[in-house]
């Protein structure tokens, strides 16, 4: 309970402060309109040559686009403005003061800071994933809805995880901005299915920059298109991420000096 009253004191707070500045939700919203125009104009002019694309239908890639879009809010609203303060913070040795706190310094850092207009995403790529799911042929099961729901939070874990285990090498290395600038342009990858990739791309976004967990399993869980074998993958793969993260986390904080030590 006390950390879901301090996450709500989080958002609360940060949110009051975003709401100061509201033309950047008109600027927000004709960024994310853009960026799914573009990829509906990229999926519309690669079924006017095919059927379909390494087995994906024309339904089933808008869904995959909205998957993409609503992880990529959330990343952007919470994961990464947090990650990269951090990361600020350890490069400028003024990272003493979420480990003075008596809260847990992981919590702490990855609440503070709250980008509330970047969940124009998530409701634009929400609709997305409706406005593909309601074009999809084959069928809808509750079942498949709830399990998609379930694989959507791993997907934001792992996205989370993969961040974490970045910032925590900022301990240890300098200067790894750039680094962050790498995930965000690779995340781009995940618009598309990573099934239709080559074999050693697909690896590398499912294993090392875990895209295909994260955006195209969740996908194709709710067009009905995936196994139980996979979704235990998924979760066993989220759990490991998490576990690796924390272990970073610890590890990292273990060996930081402050500029006045």
């Amino acid at each position: 309970m006390r950390v879901m009253r301090l996450s709500w004191l989080f958002i609360k707070l940060t949110a009051q402060y975003e709401m100061q500045y509201r033309l950047n939700f008109f600027v927000q919203l004709v960024q994310s309109s853009l960026q799914i125009l573009t990829g509906i104009v990229a999926i519309q002019l690669v079924f006017s040559y095919t059927t379909n694309l390494g087995g994906w239908t024309r339904p089933e890639l808008f869904v995959v686009l909205g998957v993409h879009l609503a992880l990529g809010g959330v990343m952007r609203a919470v994961i990464k403005p947090n990650m990269e303060q951090t990361i600020r913070e350890v490069d400028e040795g003024t990272f003493d003061h979420p480990l003075v706190k008596p809260v847990d310094s992981q919590l702490l850092t990855s609440l503070r800071t709250f980008r509330v207009w970047q969940l124009t995403d998530v409701a634009l790529g929400t609709g997305i994933i409706i406005w593909g799911l309601s074009e999809f042929t084959g069928g809808l099961s509750f079942i498949g809805l709830f399990v998609g729901g379930l694989l959507l939070a791993c997907g934001a874990t792992l996205l989370y995880s993969m961040w974490l285990i970045m910032t925590s090498s900022a301990f240890k290395l300098i200067k790894i901005g750039r680094l962050g600038e790498l995930v965000t342009g690779s995340y781009e990858a995940g618009r598309w299915p990573v099934t239709i990739y080559p074999i050693a791309m697909r690896l590398s976004l499912s294993y090392i920059i875990p895209l295909g967990f994260a955006i195209t399993v969740p996908a194709q869980t709710l067009v009905d298109r995936i196994s139980g074998k996979d979704i235990a993958l998924t979760v066993a793969l989220t759990v490991a991420f998490a576990f690796v993260s924390r272990l970073a986390w610890k590890a990292g904080i273990n060996s930081y000096t402050s500029a006045s030590s």
